[in-house]
């Protein structure tokens, strides 16, 4: 939330594990609003097979895989929102 510069926005994940296998959901909204209202949505659905067999190393590898996964969302943001004054 930052009013003073007119933007707002959020980024809520869901994620459950079951069998080893990771679902997730991540939700996206922005708000910008100076000289006109533009808004962006996201909806992004994920489905990973996990390997590991151990606890520790499965819980390792589901907080890795979600790094993952949203770092992935967030590089492909950049790159939209560089291309945007073209």
């Amino acid at each position: 939330l930052n009013l003073k510069n007119f933007w707002t926005g959020e980024w809520l994940s869901f994620w459950t594990l079951k069998d080893n296998i990771l679902e997730g959901k991540v939700l996206l909204n922005t708000y910008y609003f100076e000289e006109g209202n533009v808004q962006f949505k996201l909806k992004k659905t994920f489905n990973e097979n996990l390997n590991s067999k151990d606890l520790n190393e499965l819980s390792d590898e589901v907080i890795n895989t979600i790094k993952k996964l949203e770092d992935g969302i967030q590089n492909e943001l950049d790159q939209i929102y560089d291309s945007l004054s073209d």
